[in-house]
């Protein structure tokens, strides 16, 4: 059985107060293109016959020839803190994207407004003008780890944040290991390698190279010789759980969601067929209706990848019942589970906007917490509060989930102000985000660097990697890294005076006045937020305080 037998549900519309159906205003701009992929091609779907029992794992299930196609990403997706490993694997679209994360890190946060009981726990960091956002499960990285681990962090979540919870607040586990979560999970697995079309997994197939779409991010390139060879990070400085898990995603993927770029990686499988090349597929227990949160997943999936349609397996205890097909611009409408898309929109550039004005400093780390029923979503400097333990500062901005009461508490700017520099060596070295942050500086300046065609070197461009070099610098202890702070030393000089400069006749004019002026702006807010100038005081200000809270409005 094919794709051809699986018919596709009426168009459903909606009408607008003012009688004209399917509002323009609520569709939203979306396009994906494919940075890198692993799998090898489209899943060669296969409709199973009615009544196929899913409970009975495939003879294929978790097989190295079904597993090419990307299935058993399923069950592992550990991502841990992905975007550093997507950084470095594209440092010339750090600079170019908004952010940069897990594609389940962004729908969680999109679905702020319907998931009040959710909880958001979230690292953040500033490279450039790129925010670099990662889970963080309080729970696996701090309540089950040793005692003498992260320490002060500890002790700040157990005396500010566990205290003013209650009982059921308390619950800081953001995946709940439930016996009905693991059976669900892998009867879901079972359905996808068994919707594997069997005879077309031939050996031509699986032998097809990797596909790495080309796009506007400049491709990475080594630095040439005629310098001498700078020295590359290694993989413990580089990541910060480098030994936890190396999760390579299925598919790296440039997403622009309105006027929002993003690098995410996505592990959703895409299926295909003869008339139907393109299809995400999702199984679905015939006696519970879809709810809203599933709907909001199902369609920013099929948007973050371009995927035009759903295919809904319907089955009652593990038994097949149906199939139904529908069209990823009519999820937010379906029966139990309508949702605005003009307010996922909405959400998105208000998010973004309030970490933009907020994650200013090189360098720092900052957490992005709600807890669970609560209304508030709370972000905080934790490089400030490592080194302001024991002093009883919390430097916390806060947001409001749109649709909820509004509160934006002032802010202290004496603890949300600071230069980058010593503070951020806690002692010890406790935050173990440092070091790979001062790589990922130095690994985007060099990257930055190299690219320069001719030579020729933009203003704007310079200025960018002397900021990124000189935090790098500031973050980094020479005794530990001399190699890295020399090289970066280097390239510093090399702006100044480049290597090729004859003697005889030196010519200090390379650099170009000229540039695009969106890039100019970049660049220069970038230099003065990160440079330490600052930033906290003028975030503190009243003016950017109501600003900031209108911004919020849904």
């Amino acid at each position: 059985m094919d794709d051809t037998e699986i018919q596709l549900c009426p168009r459903i519309t909606t009408v607008s107060k003012d009688g004209h159906a399917d509002d323009p205003g609520q569709q939203v701009k979306s396009n994906a293109i494919v940075r890198f992929s692993i799998v090898q091609s489209t899943v060669p779907f296969g409709r199973l016959k009615c009544n196929t029992n899913l409970n009975m794992p495939p003879s294929n299930w978790l097989s190295n020839s079904a597993n090419s196609y990307g299935l058993g990403q399923f069950l592992s997706h550990q991502a841990g803190f992905s975007s550093f490993r997507m950084a470095n694997m594209f440092p010339d679209c750090v600079g170019g994207v908004d952010v940069v994360s897990d594609a389940e890190n962004i729908k969680r946060l999109l679905k702020l407004p319907y998931s009040r009981k959710s909880v958001i726990s979230m690292i953040v960091h500033r490279i450039e003008n790129t925010l670099l956002i990662d889970e963080f499960d309080v729970a696996k990285y701090l309540l089950l780890q040793e005692e003498a681990d992260w320490h002060w962090l500890r002790s700040f979540i157990y005396e500010n944040i566990l205290k003013s919870l209650n009982d059921s607040e308390r619950k800081l586990f953001l995946h709940p290991k439930t016996r009905e979560a693991f059976q669900q999970k892998y009867l879901t697995s079972k359905f996808l390698y068994h919707s594997l079309q069997s005879g077309e997994q031939d050996d031509a197939a699986r032998n097809e190279p990797h596909d790495a779409v080309p796009n506007d991010c400049a491709p990475y390139t080594p630095l040439p010789l005629a310098g001498p060879v700078l020295p590359e990070p290694t993989e413990e400085e580089h990541f910060p759980d480098a030994q936890q898990t190396n999760h390579m995603f299925n598919r790296n993927v440039i997403w622009t969601f309105e006027d929002i770029r993003m690098l995410i990686g996505t592990d959703m499988p895409i299926f295909g067929g003869a008339n139907r090349p393109c299809i995400s597929l999702r199984l679905r227990d015939e006696s519970k209706p879809i709810n809203v949160l599933t709907g909001i997943d199902y369609w920013l999936d099929n948007l973050m990848s371009n995927v035009p349609e759903v295919v809904m397996c319907y089955h009652l205890d593990g038994i097949v019942q149906r199939y139904e097909l529908i069209k990823t611009e009519d999820l937010p409408r379906l029966e139990n589970s309508e949702f605005s898309p003009q307010l996922i929109r909405n959400v998105a550039q208000n998010i973004l906007a309030f970490l933009k004005a907020n994650v200013t400093k090189a360098g720092h780390t900052y957490w992005l917490f709600k807890a669970r029923n609560d209304d508030v979503v709370k972000l905080y400097d934790l490089t400030t509060l490592c080194n302001a333990h024991g002093e009883g500062s919390t430097a916390a901005d806060e947001m409001v989930v749109p649709g909820e009461k509004e509160k934006l508490p002032p802010k202290d700017p004496a603890q949300a102000g600071g230069e980058t520099g010593d503070e951020n060596h806690p002692t010890g070295g406790q935050n173990p985000f440092t070091v790979p942050v001062a790589m990922l500086l130095y690994t985007v300046a060099r990257n930055m660097k190299n690219s320069v065609e001719n030579g020729n070197l933009s203003a704007s461009r310079a200025g960018a990697i002397r900021t990124l070099l000189n935090n790098c610098i500031q973050l980094l202890p020479k005794e530990k890294y001399p190699q890295i702070v020399t090289s970066s030393h280097y390239i510093l000089s090399d702006l100044h005076i480049p290597a090729d400069t004859d003697p005889g006749s030196p010519k200090f004019n390379t650099t170009l006045e000229e540039d695009d002026d969106e890039n100019g702006l970049d660049e220069t807010e970038d230099e003065a937020t990160t440079a330490g100038d600052e930033p906290g005081e003028q975030q503190g200000r009243p003016g950017n305080g109501t600003k900031l809270e209108a911004a919020i409005k849904s």
